[in-house]
């Protein structure tokens, strides 16, 4: 059970993007079943620990194909390649060369900065409500079209595109570091990475569960009482966002101390 908090409180944090642990943690967890139940001699234990095995791997053979959990592990410092090769019965080395192909095709789709302006005779493909209220990003939406973004100056997208290729290489051949802040690490190294850390943040910053919207959806029901029911959307949003803040790394505590009471 012990195994089984652990991970519960891990993945529940708020401060911790998680999903880039996923893969890594599950295949942990079922290493750590499966090790407790050869040492008991309780054989209901046994096979309750078979069953969540099982469910497990399944859980795992899912995740496994998800772009999301496949691109975010890789951009984990921590993780890399290095993680999948040392395991290659469950991920074979054409299974990790197809994640890094995949990479590289999303880099040029979604990344490529190019000529965003339309060319003559052209009409503009209308925003979507997602796209203008979160920017174009392959982890928030799905339906850019391939090739939208990077029409026009040709030149700069191939320097750019193989700008990437060279720093995911270079990412990919240095010895993984045991960061525990993702996204530090990655703002710490955007300039040995200037064109990898913009895919790599979208990744990375994915959280692991639902725990944290379903608190921002109770916290809110909280603060729009009737009594504040005209509240503006913009304060609304900057109460919600500063309670979530509050806490991490994104505000200096020292802004908030007033000092002793008068």
């Amino acid at each position: 059970m012990e195994a089984f908090n652990v991970l519960t409180q891990f993945f529940s944090r708020a401060d911790l993007p998680a999903t880039c642990y996923a893969l890594r943690s599950l295949n942990n967890l079922v290493v750590r079943i499966s090790d407790e139940a050869a040492n008991s001699s309780s054989a209901a234990i046994r096979a309750a620990a078979q069953l969540g095995c099982a469910k497990i791997r399944k859980y795992l053979r899912i995740l496994k194909e998800k772009e999301l959990y496949q691109f975010s592990a890789v951009f984990n410092p921590s993780i890399k390649k290095t993680f999948f090769e040392s395991r290659p019965a469950q991920y074979p080395a054409s299974w990790l060369n197809g994640v890094l192909a995949r990479m590289d095709e999303v880099f040029r789709t979604c990344y490529l900065a190019g000529d965003e302006s339309p060319s003559a005779g052209v009409q503009a493909e209308p925003m979507t409500f997602e796209d203008e209220m979160f920017g174009l990003s392959p982890v928030k939406t799905s339906n850019t079209a391939p090739g939208a973004r990077g029409r026009g100056a040709r030149g700069g997208v191939r320097a750019e595109h193989t700008a990437f290729a060279a720093e995911l290489e270079h990412y990919l051949a240095t010895p993984r570091d045991k960061t525990s802040d993702v996204i530090s690490w990655w703002l710490a190294h955007r300039g040995t990475y200037p064109n990898l850390h913009r895919m790599a943040l979208d990744y990375v910053s994915a959280p692991g569960t639902t725990i944290e919207v379903e608190r921002l959806f109770s916290t809110g029901r909280i603060l729009l009482s009737h009594l504040r029911n005209r509240m503006s959307e913009e304060s609304v949003h900057s109460i919600l966002s500063l309670r979530s803040w509050f806490g991490t790394n994104f505000l200096d505590k020292r802004d908030f101390d007033l000092g002793p009471s008068q």
